[in-house]
């Protein structure tokens, strides 16, 4: 059977727990990072699908997931540079009225806000720093 990442085999086979989409075995689309990594431990950080409000509502979307710190499932909604105007404590506007930009798939330095923000629904948070990822602070 195909593994995560890998191509799929005859009748659109993957192994276990993994999906075929476009001939390549992905994780199963969760309303979340954090539903994903329950149902699923053990999966790397990385970019995965999310749909929260799950089949039948809006497309899914790709997010960047953090599986692994403080016991992961964490999707990312946002990252600032912390140099920029644009999204920080005083841009009330970049939240209120949802400016996306960005992209939020991946961990470079570049300021984002994704669709993630308004639609994935959370209880915890997690404030990382991009350039130290050992610094952080999380509430559960």
């Amino acid at each position: 059977m195909g593994e995560l990442g890998g191509a799929c085999y005859p009748n659109n086979s993957c192994a276990d727990l993994w999906d075929c989409v476009g001939d390549i075995c992905t994780a199963p689309i969760k309303v979340s990072c954090s539903a994903l990594n329950a149902a699923i431990p053990g999966l790397p950080d990385g970019v995965y699908r999310v749909d929260p409000d799950g089949v039948g509502g809006g497309e899914s979307f790709e997010v960047y997931c953090d599986m692994t710190t403080v016991g992961g499932g964490w999707t990312l909604i946002a990252k600032l540079d912390g140099q920029s105007a644009a999204g920080n404590r005083q841009d009330t506007g970049c939240w209120r009225d949802r400016n996306y930009l960005g992209d939020i798939t991946g961990l470079s330095s570049e300021n984002a806000l994704g669709l993630s923000y308004e639609t994935v629904a959370f209880s915890d948070v997690m404030v990382r720093s991009l350039s130290a990822p050992s610094l952080h602070i999380a509430w559960r």
